[in-house]
């Protein structure tokens, strides 16, 4: 392990507050209570419902904000729609490849095999690729877990939680991902 270096997240900080602040001004739909078949129409009910899509805006938004994060690690690149490997993240020498999703419910079956088949093609294209499905919240947040997937004949890592954060933001023997995580808290929090 090296010194600890407190400018490392310098760069990952200033563009994590500039998205953060682009997101408080974008426009966002208004609730608007639709009445159902079913629904009593009391204005408790509606109220909760107003809270509701308050609630699933800013998960949105942290859904969202997973693939900016590790996206923007020093050393990562945040690849965007469009990208020939139709993934989310990838490091500076592409020898790191992630396809990001938010929760551990994401993916069904047929979503599931489109991520492993999107880095199963990378892997054989770049054999000496680290090709991951990273999921940032997995079903139970603990230290975070990995397991190893052959797909295709090859070999694809499921990283989960604390330990997919502490992959991408562990710099010459140093772990910056509780320091990263803890910045983006506070951001959000200012929202």
């Amino acid at each position: 392990m090296t010194s600890y270096d407190p400018t490392f997240l310098d760069e990952f900080k200033s563009q994590i507050t500039e998205y953060i602040n682009k997101e408080k001004t974008r426009r966002r739909k208004k609730f608007l209570y639709v009445p159902t078949l079913f629904s009593n129409d009391s204005a408790t009910d509606i109220a909760n419902l107003k809270i509701a899509f308050e609630v699933r805006q800013r998960q949105m938004i942290e859904g969202d904000i997973g693939q900016i994060i590790l996206g923007s690690a020093p050393g990562f690149i945040n690849l965007k729609q469009g990208h020939v490997t139709k993934c989310d993240v990838m490091n500076e020498d592409g020898t790191i490849l992630i396809e990001v999703k938010n929760k551990w419910n994401t993916c069904n079956s047929d979503s599931t095999s489109k991520v492993l088949d999107k880095l199963a093609l990378y892997k054989r294209e770049n054999p000496n690729a680290e090709c991951i499905w990273g999921i940032i919240n997995p079903k139970k947040i603990v230290e975070g877990f990995d397991e190893t997937i052959i797909h295709h004949g090859v070999e694809i890592k499921k990283i989960q939680g604390l330990k997919l954060f502490s992959k991408i933001f562990t710099h010459s023997g140093n772990d910056y991902s509780q320091e990263a995580i803890k910045f983006v808290k506070e951001e959000i929090s200012k929202y």
